[in-house]
């Protein structure tokens, strides 16, 4: 993703893929938060912050819970943000990116052994 095209509130997904011999996708959900909320003084380019859902919607989600399901409960894991540096946004996809990933993981050397 270009820093331009996020928007806060917007889901976004981290693709990658967990081995080097086969294209195993590694996906994660994000909503975006926010350009440089942390403050570092080392800081040498832009970070934008990412939340996992179950954080972001919380209070959706806890609205959406009966009365013994929210004693229940047990929030979002810990940690909750990831920030990532500018230079490491090509990892960061919307659902178009997400949908094309997920079509050129099918085309990836030793694809045809996993899928």
């Amino acid at each position: 993703m270009e820093p331009n095209e996020l928007k806060k509130g917007h889901v976004y997904f981290s693709c990658g893929w967990s081995t080097a011999k086969y294209p195993v996708p590694d996906i994660r959900t994000f909503v975006y938060i926010g350009e440089n909320i942390e403050e570092d003084l080392d800081k040498t380019q832009n970070e934008y912050t990412f939340e996992i859902p179950k954080k972001y919607f919380e209070k959706e989600i806890l609205n959406g819970l009966s009365e013994e399901e929210r004693t229940e409960y047990e929030g979002p894991e810990e940690p909750n943000r990831t920030i990532v540096p500018e230079d490491c946004l090509a990892v960061i996809k919307d659902i178009d990116g997400l949908i094309d990933f997920l079509t050129r993981s099918k085309k990836e050397p030793n694809a045809e052994d996993i899928f």
